[in-house]
């Protein structure tokens, strides 16, 4: 197995399974979705240099685990888009309780909630944890999200994760809210295939 990181428009391909123990790698075949992410807990990662924003993910089984961590004080997102529209999870952390929302948005419509399209909440766990942080830049603030859920959730207001490269979005904001656009230095547009951590640019 092969974990892919970009930094900046480069890909770093990292070998982790000669690093690790045949005891630690057993360990990480399910992430523990606790807002806290360790090293090695997900098998996979993606990283942007110019967001900051990092993704990570392991599919166990029918299940898709996601982590994600923003220097963001508000919203942070993930999502898979296709022809029939944008399946995003948003997120944000307040007064320390999580926030979030399984959504759908058609193209050339606003996302909402898939509850609110006929569809379900296909959200099977979720927890969200916001901090402050010390960088080069000073203190700022970290937000952590880290859910689950079924690759094929058998939803019409979801996309389904198959094998391939799929256009993946990630975003955030500033504010605690669904509303408030990201603006466009706080998004990312990429390709990856869940099953084997490929990342491609569009």
């Amino acid at each position: 197995m092969f974990k892919f990181k970009r930094i900046g428009t480069f890909v770093l391909v990292v070998a982790v399974l000669g690093l690790l123990g045949s005891a630690s790698v057993a360990q990480l075949r399910v992430p523990t979705i606790d807002g806290k992410i360790g090293k090695f807990e997900y098998r996979n990662l993606y990283h942007n240099n110019a967001t900051r924003m990092t993704l990570y993910w392991t599919i166990d089984g029918d299940t898709l685990y996601v982590g994600l961590e923003a220097l963001a004080k508000g919203w942070i997102s993930w999502g898979i888009v296709t022809d029939a529209g944008a399946d995003m999870i948003l997120a944000f952390v307040k007064d320390g309780k999580l926030n979030i929302s399984d959504t759908f948005g058609r193209p050339h419509q606003t996302h909402r909630a898939d509850t609110d399209q006929g569809g379900k909440n296909d959200i099977l766990a979720s927890v969200g944890i916001e901090s402050e942080v010390e960088t080069a830049i000073g203190k700022v603030t970290l937000t952590v999200v880290e859910f689950s859920r079924k690759l094929n959730t058998a939803d019409r207001t979801d996309n389904v994760v198959v094998e391939g490269a799929l256009r993946t979005f990630l975003a955030f904001s500033d504010a605690d809210d669904f509303v408030t656009n990201h603006g466009r230095d706080r998004r990312d547009a990429v390709q990856i295939n869940y099953f084997n951590g490929a990342i491609n640019d569009f």
